[in-house]
């Protein structure tokens, strides 16, 4: 009797020890997991024409990295609804000065078919041509920003395919370890670009890809960016 009391005793410690050994396994667990997706994030940016603009990429969450590439792809011309755009239709604001100029000449001995055909021409030039299809025409550099300044990194970049390319490694795997943009990349934009054209700019999950601090692959979640085209200046 006095043995089957101190296995019962004895089994219910381990059982004790082991239920309360579960929800700090769990909670660990959950932290490793959470830990373990990145999200690779391309800021919104906005530049006018011919300018220098600056896309940044980042993760929002500081982890060391070792290494790794970034893909950075503008894909073509968007309107509002994010689908490819096209000619804009013409815009009534600018039909109503011509029609007032097109009357006035009426009245100064201009015939009525005059003024019709006036406002016709009037009304077929208020469409504007679209802007280019592709923002981007030089990838001028790129910065990769280490804790310990000791990031080195190669650049590539395709006009025609407006793909670019970062490669890039720290010795001390400090890349990304403080709260701040992992990459930039510094485009110069076509100076025919339109005032309020949109492109998307999207990392390629293929290609793309972090390794930390520990030799690992890192699963990453990749969030796309929107470049908006501002007026020109003078």
């Amino acid at each position: 009797m006095f043995g089957l009391s101190r296995l019962t005793s004895r089994n219910v410690s381990l059982l004790l020890a082991l239920l309360l050994s579960v929800p700090l396994f769990v909670a660990n667990a959950s932290s490793g997991w959470a830990k373990d997706e990145l999200t690779l994030r391309v800021n919104d940016a906005k530049a006018a024409p011919g300018e220098l603009v600056a896309v940044e990429v980042r993760t929002y969450a500081p982890r060391g990295v070792g290494q790794g590439q970034i893909c950075l792809r503008a894909s073509n011309n968007l309107d509002s609804s994010g689908s490819g755009s096209s000619a804009p239709a013409p815009q009534a604001v600018t039909l109503a000065p011509v029609a007032e100029d097109a009357r006035l000449r009426s009245r100064s001995g201009a015939s009525g078919g005059d003024a019709v055909r006036m406002g016709s021409v009037a009304a077929r030039s208020s469409w504007s041509e679209p802007g280019p299809e592709h923002p981007f025409v030089a990838l001028e550099g790129v910065t990769v920003l280490s804790a310990l300044g000791d990031a080195v990194f190669s650049q590539w970049f395709d006009e025609g395919t407006q793909i670019a390319v970062v490669d890039f490694a720290s010795p001390s795997a400090t890349i990304n370890e403080a709260d701040g943009p992992l990459a930039i990349f510094y485009f110069r934009l076509d100076p025919d670009l339109r005032e309020d054209q949109e492109f998307e700019l999207v990392l390629d999950p293929g290609v793309t890809f972090i390794v930390d601090d520990s030799g690992e692959q890192v699963p990453l979640r990749l969030r796309s960016g929107r470049l908006r085209i501002e007026e020109a200046r003078d």
